[in-house]
């Protein structure tokens, strides 16, 4: 490495520390992590690598040229070509969410998203008269108590300044809507569904295909079962 700055090694490998750091944060602070917070490190290995390779391939030009051919061909196929596939498969996909949606609640009645990242998803994917049905319910105080972090419930009041997307405060909308239809599941970033069930609202499942699970909830039966000291049913999406 004596014919690289020194200042430049040091660039390079706090760059690469980026990811160890965020992860850290994550621990410690914030309770969230996605790749994309630690996506700079990315900087870290392309001085890194060429730097490597110049020494290793002690600064042949022809052999230079031929080792970025290759990594230009893998990131061709890794983020060009298999990338589209996968976006091809997930429409897909979602498109079947779609038809089940419309089959199970054909009516005009709002569906209230279980999962921000799928309300997000279906919002934009949707057809608008699917689209402008679905409404996702945020609370940080629920997020914080059942996820640890109320990182994706306060950014996503936020996009309520900017956005048509119908986003709620949790407790008026339940307040004003007793009975209302929910499309989800529990999923690992989900606070809803069991904090429904934790406070004695009775859900319904209306119509189930694989993993798609539409329910009636009823929030109005939650008073009787905390008065008559009845416990909660076994979580209705769970496994069977």
């Amino acid at each position: 490495m004596s014919r690289i700055p020194p200042g430049e090694v040091v660039a390079a490998l706090g760059y690469l520390a980026i990811p160890v750091i965020a992860v850290l944060l994550a621990k410690l602070a914030t309770g969230a992590f996605t790749d994309r917070y630690a996506l700079a490190a990315v900087l870290g290995l392309a001085l890194i690598i060429p730097w490597g390779a110049y020494l290793i391939l002690d600064g042949r030009a022809t052999i230079g040229l031929a080792l970025a051919a290759v990594l230009f061909s893998w990131f061709v196929v890794k983020d060009g070509i298999q990338p589209a596939l996968e976006q091809r498969h997930a429409l897909a996909g979602l498109q079947y969410t779609f038809d089940f949606l419309k089959t199970a609640a054909p009516g005009g009645e709002p569906l209230v998203i279980a999962s921000a990242h799928m309300f997000f998803q279906l919002s934009y994917y949707a057809p608008p008269e699917l689209a402008s049905r679905f409404v996702y319910l945020a609370d940080r105080a629920a997020a914080l108590r059942y996820l640890n972090t109320d990182t994706v419930d306060l950014a996503i009041q936020e996009f309520r300044r900017w956005t048509p997307m119908s986003i709620e405060d949790y407790h008026s909308y339940v307040r004003a809507h007793p009975r209302f239809l929910l499309f989800g599941d529990a999923g690992a970033w989900v606070w809803l569904l069991p904090d429904l069930q934790a406070s004695g609202a009775r859900l319904q499942l209306v119509a189930m295909d694989g993993s798609l699970r539409l329910f009636l909830v009823d929030t109005a039966v939650e008073s009787g079962h905390r008065a008559d000291g009845r416990s909660g049913k076994a979580a209705p999406w769970s496994s069977r």
